[in-house]
């Protein structure tokens, strides 16, 4: 093995992903064993089969991410090979190869869709607020519910096949199979997307599946997104009644000729006893099921043709990004026996996804799964989501012999799962806990020498993993909603745990979709109908923090990755959204109509009020705020992309609106009119508080955090920035007792209290032991994982893309050790202190192309370049 390596080839960001379209980027990492070691060109060269496409030439540059293609049109659905040959300043070279496959060619469709014969769902529009159980005297017989849908599709290969693929989208959720064996390991493709303006079809290789004869694509058909119970309000039929398939299955055989096979002849039935819906759950009965239906020789006399819809095909797009899937499986941790007499696996771990259940009986059984998130105060099983369709209930009915079950068309939030009508005695080696999720690659970790810390660390990971399924999610049980405000917010810490590049930047193709024409962007992507109710309850359609992530999110991409790209994508939308919020302007303050604000506030909603209580008290300085500070992020976006005359257009706002905002709000001791905590610190963080006044409002700040036994009082758009400010204006020490705070409100109340995943309400379960009725992963609160990054581990990104850092331990946070690492653009960043006596020992590992600034808190730095170093200092 040589020096110089590279490896962790990606495309997009992405190893190996699924299909790349025509427009896509290079990026590889780099390594030595030298220090100081730095890239000085690189050659990229791309093949088909023997054949080169395209070859870079020798190009001098230390660039090895965002790396455009730019040869010749690719042909669609053909697998290439590139490889990228890098120089070093030391002579050295070193090579690595990796293969793609491209996406279908942008050309017409041969196939249409096609609906199955069903009863059409009745619309459902329960009261947006509306969080009343269903009467227990009342129950549910669940007969609302339409069947799952069972299509089989048949095709006849009478010529030798050189390659086949087939293209497969739904008006609902699709699982595949050919003669009987299931196709990928999706889950809930085509995924969730604007479906009216944008919806995802999948291609899979089926060219070793297809056999000569007859060949039959089956298809079961549920729900989704597109009929199924969404949001607040579990509206249904947010998109349509029915469900649909297209398929079309491309063929290329030996001779050269190429063939289409859609799903215009195809027949189905529906499945006996069977529905699934994304919310409310699944039920399945094994028994039911016709054996065999996917096969080819079944007998499908009985089932009825499809019928074929003139339904538009322009919408259909290839899926960008990684699928759905099952990203990690445990046995559970306990079954346990409630002082109510209840059965209840306990998991181990709050998460998304379901369990897979095992066992060897007869038919007709009836299984009830019944999930949660947490037990009681006395121990018994709790259902924590009030509401109506929050049921979170699988059934399953079971077949003879043994046999293995788990949902195909839901997901639920939970860590207890209630389970009755079990044959025999319940064991955990009968069951798996399986966690889903959009990613599995995480590039960032932190542990330190408190494993209290180390445990919100795990939690900040697990609401991570638990709402990345298929858009970031708000919480994996309530609402499954893609709420921007909580985006804004996370996006920094997101994008340092795991390479979430591409997951954002499909879902802000999402929200750019939603825009309104007039320039406002919505609170939430997808906009539901009943998103849409809710905003219309509220009085709007927008919030400051919320539409303001059309801003905030590419740029916290364009922060950790350097790439411009995703700045050129949105930002269009970024000034069309700015343009609508200064015709909203009322002379220098965005504070007309309803807000968000700083949602959450604990002192108010532990005082018993609610969350719309926040936002009325909080919403006129936070919309203003944030106003200003979208207009000063823009200027820098600008600056970035070398738009100068907008880059001094939005600098020129921002100081306008600075300049009101001190006249309004601003007092002459530094005091704010409005008597919170998260006041301050946005307004000291956006830079609105005149230098003359800023001491005297960073005094009202830190009165008012004393005033508070010590403990914060922020909501979602101030809690991101609270422990900087105390940290950039000389309160580091008051940051420290916040972080570990015990009490309630704080970070390691929830830990102290059980907590695997952050909460919603810093309170849910009260000081006195009361557990409450909300969401128990909610990631908006774990953001404070960027600045335990930054302060504690010490590692700062001082230019985008990580192109030079900060190593600075935190030595003042009464630890006595910590560590982080980071797969950056650059490569590996890994940096580790201990604290022993009066000596600090510190381990950095700086990748190639990345420049360190090395030291103690206030003292000189030294600046070192790539390779391994240890040092010690004396304190």
């Amino acid at each position: 093995m040589g020096l110089l390596q590279v490896h962790t080839l990606r495309i997009d960001g992405l190893r190996r992903p699924q299909y790349v379209k025509q427009e896509f980027q290079f990026s590889w990492i780099l390594e030595s064993e030298r220090k100081g070691c730095v890239q000085t060109g690189y050659r990229i060269q791309l093949w088909q089969g023997e054949g080169m496409i395209w070859d870079s030439g020798k190009v001098s540059s230390g660039a090895c991410s965002g790396i455009r293609y730019a040869g010749p049109k690719l042909q669609p659905l053909q697998e290439y090979v590139w490889q990228v040959c890098c120089w070093d300043d030391y002579g050295e070279t070193a090579a690595a190869s990796d293969r793609f496959r491209t996406c279908r060619a942008e050309k017409p469709w041969h196939a249409h869709w096609v609906q199955p014969v069903q009863k059409a769902t009745v619309p459902e529009r329960p009261a947006p607020f509306e969080y009343a159980n269903r009467a227990e005297e009342q129950p549910r017989d669940y007969k609302e519910f339409q069947p799952v849908q069972l299509v089989r599709s048949s095709i006849e290969i009478e010529k030798e096949v050189r390659c086949a693929f087939v293209h497969v989208s739904a008006h609902g959720l699709y699982h595949l199979e050919l003669n009987g064996e299931a196709v990928g390991n999706d889950l809930f493709a085509p995924e969730c997307t604007p479906y009216d303006k944008l919806i995802f079809y999948q291609s899979y290789d089926v060219t070793r599946r297809l056999k000569a004869g007859k060949n039959i694509f089956g298809v079961a058909l549920a729900d989704g997104w597109w009929i199924g119970r969404l949001g607040l309000g579990s509206w249904n039929c947010q998109y349509g009644d029915k469900k649909d398939l297209f398929l079309e299955c491309e063929v290329l055989f030996e001779d050269g000729s190429r063939a289409y096979f859609g799903a215009e002849k195809a027949k189905a039935a529906p499945s006996r006893g069977s529905y699934a819906d994304l919310f409310v759950g699944e039920k399945y009965d094994a028994s039911a099921v016709p054996e065999g239906w996917s096969l080819p020789e079944f007998d499908d006399t009985l089932w009825q043709p499809v019928l074929v819809t003139d339904m538009p095909l322009e919408t259909l797009q290839p899926q960008t990004g990684q699928s759905v899937r099952i990203v990690k499986e445990w046995e559970p941790l306990a079954v346990l026996r409630t002082p109510n007499g209840d059965t209840v696996v306990d998991a181990g771990q709050n998460l998304a996804g379901f369990l897979r259940i095992t066992l060897d009986t007869g038919a007709g059984c009836e299984i009830v799964l019944e999930y949660s998130e947490t037990l009681d105060e006395n121990g018994n099983f709790f259902n924590n989501i009030k509401g109506v369709n929050k049921d979170q209930r699988d059934v399953y009915i079971t077949r003879d012999g043994k046999q293995s079950w788990q949902p195909a068309f839901t997901y639920h939030g939970f860590r207890y799962v209630r389970i009755n009508g079990w044959p025999g005695e319940l064991s955990c080696d009968q069951l798996r806990v399986c966690a889903v999720s959009s990613e599995d690659d995480f590039t960032g970790d932190f542990a330190c020498s408190d494993e209290r810390l180390n445990q919100l660390q795990h939690n900040i990971i697990w609401s991570q993993i638990s709402n990345m399924v298929s858009i970031p999610t708000d919480c994996p049980q309530r609402e499954k909603v893609g709420w921007t405000g909580d985006l804004t917010v996370y996006a920094p810490t997101m994008l340092y745990l795991s390479s979430a590049e591409w997951f954002l930047r499909r879902w802000l193709k999402y929200l750019r979709a939603e825009q309104f024409e007039n320039g406002l962007v919505p609170v939430t992507a997808p906009y539901w109908k009943i998103c849409r109710e809710m905003s219309r309850l509220l009085g709007s359609d927008t919030s400051c923090g919320w539409g303001d992530a059309i801003v905030f999110v590419p740029w916290a991409i364009y922060q950790e990755t350097g790439n411009q790209v995703v700045l050129e994508e949105n930002y269009d939308a970024m000034r069309r959204w700015m343009s609508y919020v200064e015709r909203e302007d009322k002379n220098g303050s965005w504070n007309q109509g309803f807000h968000f604000g700083d949602w959450m506030l604990p002192s108010i909603i532990m005082a018993g009020g609610t969350p719309r209580d926040t936002a009325y008290a909080t919403k006129e300085l936070f919309s203003t705020a944030y106003y200003a500070y979208s207009a000063k992020i823009m200027a820098q976006i600008a600056a970035a992309l070398g738009r100068l005359a907008d880059e001094k257009k939005y600098e020129r706002l921002y100081q306008d609106i600075r300049q009101a905002f001190a006249e309004k709000y601003v007092r002459a001791d530094g005091s704010l009119p409005l008597p919170y905590q998260g006041a301050y610190v946005v307004s000291l963080k956006f830079g609105l508080i005149p230098e003359s006044k800023r001491a005297g409002a960073v005094n009202h700040l830190c009165r008012l955090i004393e005033e508070n036994g010590t403990r914060l009082d922020t909501g979602f758009l101030s809690v991101p920035f609270l422990l900087d400010v105390l940290c950039e204006n000389r309160h580091r020490d008051l940051a420290m007792r916040l972080l570990f705070q015990t009490e309630c409100p704080s970070w390691l109340y929830m830990v102290e209290h059980g907590a695997t995943t952050i909460w919603e309400s810093w309170d849910c379960i009260s000081p006195e032991g009361k557990v409450g009725s909300y969401s128990y992963n909610h990631y908006a609160f774990g953001c404070v994982g960027d600045w335990l990054y930054r302060e504690i581990a010490g590692v700062q990104n001082l230019e985008p893309g990580y192109r030079r850092v900060r190593l600075c331990p935190g030595i003042d946070s009464g630890l006595s050790w910590a560590r982080t690492s980071h797969r950056t653009p650059q490569g590996w960043l890994a940096f580790e202190w201990h604290k022993e006596g009066g000596k600090i020992q510190v381990k950095a590992e700086i990748p190639i192309g990345t420049a360190a600034e090395l030291g103690l808190p206030g003292q000189k730095s030294v600046t070192v370049g790539s390779g391994q170093y240890e040092f010690v200092w004396g304190v």
